[in-house]
């Protein structure tokens, strides 16, 4: 009875003495998981600002940054800057086409889906101005296939 009461004390006052340092560890693990997530989402809105900037600087590489974002192509992005990326390139075919059809007409295998439409334009309105400007514009053959493919992803 004594070795018992002994044992069952003994395991008693380990368990108290493992489990509150367990919890300050996973406290700290947890503060720590939280500090780089905050860094990786500050780095990520930069990113995608730094990129927009660019972009309607009429800068390619701003377009060429916002489409690596937006598909993920260093698979360190999260869900949320993916469709902010995706957003403004669709914002970006509306309002520089010419630029965006001459620059992913340079992409090999250019991949796209259209994000949010910008808040002040109807779909309809959206699709008819973008048809309009690729109508009024002379491509290569690279650009007008591109060109194509916008129309197809529009369906126009």
């Amino acid at each position: 009875m004594f070795s018992h009461n002994l044992i069952r004390n003994t395991l008693l006052l380990c368990g108290l003495s493992v489990f509150p340092g367990c919890s300050r560890g996973s406290d700290v693990e947890r503060e720590k998981h939280r500090t780089e997530y905050d860094q990786r989402i500050q780095v990520e809105a930069k990113e995608v600002g730094d990129a927009v900037k660019k972009s309607n600087n009429n800068e390619k590489e701003g377009f060429l940054d916002l489409y690596r974002i937006g598909i993920n192509i260093d698979n360190k992005y999260s869900v949320e800057y993916q469709e902010s990326a995706n957003d403004a390139l669709t914002e970006l075919l509306l309002t520089k086409t010419e630029l965006w059809v001459r620059t992913f007409s340079e992409v090999k295998d250019f991949k796209f889906n259209l994000g949010v439409l910008p808040q002040n334009i109807s779909d309809g309105e959206y699709r008819k101005t973008i048809m309009r400007k690729l109508m009024e514009t002379r491509w290569n053959k690279d650009e007008a296939r591109c060109a194509e493919d916008v129309k197809r992803l529009l369906k126009i």
